[in-house]
């Protein structure tokens, strides 16, 4: 077991479950830092419906206060000096009418602002008013039907009738008896308007407009804002929905901050960290969540704590069996080599040479297995960094030696690295992402025709990191390389551009078939029959589904990432390594 799992194990083994953080949320850091301390007990716990019910009375509670200020303030308003009352215009406009009819010129100033009025000639001309133009259809309406009902003269011959009988000085003044002699025609209309039309005594014909509803005292206050009822009705709604929205913004800050903890326990898990505690809250159904979690949490560790015991066993088995098995290895190989010396008929001696072949492939074999125990257990061992074109020299080196024992040639494509990725940039763990290089090499060499070349192909991509998501513009990225990748990224969430290094090996055969496009990478996956046969059918022994998955190993632990894919001519399959560089010394 390495040392990170080893520590996970213990400390979640001494962790009690009963530990929890201090309070929800608050406490809680997401990103991967999780804040351990003592629980707080909850003498009171609610249902999460009592914790609605208390966010709906403080609604309850907010639109009591606004009947209770319609209530106290109205009365004040329409008492005052503001505005007159509903029903001012409807009590009023008897004594209105009698005032305006005696005038001979009609004044703008003498007609209340509960009104609105408009004057029409004896010849039914407008000669002045401040109805709206809503208002203008249905006073022209009023006027017919006033001057159908009673002509146009009907009011001063009357004067003129009682003028001759009771004499000029037996009477009030004439403007007041003309008053007093008006008829007055009121209408109402679907909109609730009311129009009352008469004659004044300078030969003009008067409509008044008026609602039951509060109005402003000052004209100009009326015509500019809406009237008082409507007013206080839309500062009502505006003030609910504020309540509203401060409410609701209030109630789901704190349930929020409540579930904030679910989050947390998932962080933690996707970062295998196992040692974290889970906390509690007053609301009862989020801890039975807990509590589930809680039970989760120590099945996953116990799952996790067997998963480790076995793959230390695997690895202690392996490493046994290889050192068990070298011994008769070597044992049966001297005597092989005792036997060539000795004098053999060209039968034994094809028989010697089997034995000796299968030797080789057992030693071989024993190898890899000892090379994967190694790799496993000192995964977390750094190897030193090299600049990149170091990096790409020795692997040249080592593919150009290894070919030519194969009769094979290499070919390499590659762009200019470029003088700024020289020194300042390196290549982590270089020695084993060389050897991961190689692997594929190797099987590049196995499935290529005789006499063939391998391709090798680099170039550097620049990418973009971001904290939490790792490379902004690349696709198809393996989601564990986008978790090593996130790690690289600047906490405060800001971007950075940096150098990545692409390398592809590339064969002549007959490329990876659908399943192995799929499997190639996983451990111990041999392939299936349209490519498990290399061209050189004397190395199949070498093909143990070790050598890529290895690969993708080592890539995946720096960052990077391993892609297996065929030509687009269809000449051979083709396998890219994704490696991100670090900064060297010489970038400090």
């Amino acid at each position: 077991m390495d040392d990170r799992n080893r520590s996970v194990a213990n400390a979640a083994t001494n962790n009690a479950l009963g530990n929890a953080a201090d309070r929800v949320g608050d406490d809680s850091v997401s990103g991967g830092r999780w804040l351990r301390c003592r629980r707080t007990v909850h003498h009171f716990e609610q249902p999460i419906a009592l914790f609605n019910i208390r966010y709906f009375l403080y609604v309850l509670l907010g639109a009591l206060l606004l009947v209770l200020a319609n209530v106290v303030g109205v009365p004040i308003v329409f008492e005052g000096s503001l505005a007159y009352p509903a029903n001012y215009a409807e009590r009023n406009v008897s004594r209105v009418v009698k005032s305006i009819a005696a005038m001979t010129t009609v004044d703008d100033d003498a007609i209340p602002s509960a009104y609105r009025y408009v004057l029409y000639s004896d010849t039914g001309t407008r000669i002045g008013g401040d109805i709206t133009p809503g208002m203008e259809a249905g006073s022209v309406e009023a006027v017919k039907r006033y001057f159908v009902r009673y002509g146009t003269d009907m009011a001063h011959q009357s004067v003129k009738r009682s003028n001759e009988k009771q004499g000029n000085a037996a009477g009030a003044p004439a403007d007041q008896r003309i008053a007093e002699a008006m008829p007055m025609l009121t209408s109402r209309q679907e909109n609730g308007d009311t129009y009352v039309v008469f004659a004044t005594a300078g030969n003009q014909y008067c409509v008044l407009v008026y609602s039951i509803m509060p109005q402003w005292i000052a004209k100009s206050r009326r015509d500019r804002l809406p009237n008082p009822q409507n007013l206080v009705l839309l500062t009502d709604a505006i003030l609910f929905v504020a309540l509203l929205v401060v409410i609701g913004l209030r109630s789901g800050r704190v349930l929020s901050r409540k579930l904030q903890v679910f989050s947390d326990i998932a962080n933690a898990i996707g970062n295998n960290d196992l040692d974290f505690v889970i906390p509690s809250t007053n609301i009862i159904e989020i801890n039975c969540t807990l509590r589930a979690f809680e039970r989760m949490q120590a099945a996953l560790k116990a799952s996790l704590e067997r998963q480790w015991s076995v793959e230390e066993d695997q690895r202690r088995q392996l490493a046994v069996l290889g050192h068990d098995v070298k011994t008769p290895i070597t044992i049966v190989r001297g005597n092989v080599d005792l036997l060539g010396e000795t004098d053999l008929t060209d039968e034994q001696r094809g028989y010697l040479d089997a034995v000796s072949n299968a030797a080789v492939q057992m030693t071989d074999y024993v190898d890899s297995m000892a090379r994967v125990t190694s790799a496993c257990s000192d995964n977390d061992v750094a190897d030193d960094a090299i600049t990149v074109p170091l990096f790409l020299e020795e692997i040249g080196k080592q593919a150009v030696g290894y070919l030519r024992t194969r009769g094979l040639t290499l070919e390499v494509d590659r762009d200019d690295v470029g003088a700024e990725t020289t020194g300042c940039w390196q290549v982590p763990q270089a020695d084993t992402l060389i050897r991961a290089v190689m692997n594929a090499v190797s099987n590049a060499a196995d499935y290529s025709p005789v006499h063939a070349s391998v391709e090798l192909r680099h170039r550097i991509d620049w990418v973009w990191w971001r904290n939490g998501g790792g490379v902004a513009d690349i696709v198809d990225t393996d989601e564990d390389a986008r978790a090593a990748l996130a790690r690289r990224s600047h906490a405060d969430g800001s971007h950075e551009r940096v150098p990545e290094l692409v390398v592809s090996v590339c064969d002549g055969g007959s490329g990876f078939s659908s399943k192995e496009l799929l499997h190639a990478t996983q451990w111990l996956y041999r392939g299936d029959e349209s490519r498990s046969v290399p061209m050189d059918a004397s190395d199949a022994w070498k093909h143990q589904g070790i050598g890529l998955a290895m690969a993708s190993d080592a890539v995946k632990h720096v960052g990077g990432s391993l892609r297996i894919e065929n030509r687009g001519d269809g000449s051979g399959a083709m396998v890219t390594f994704s490696i991100p560089l670090v900064i060297g010394p010489d970038g400090d």
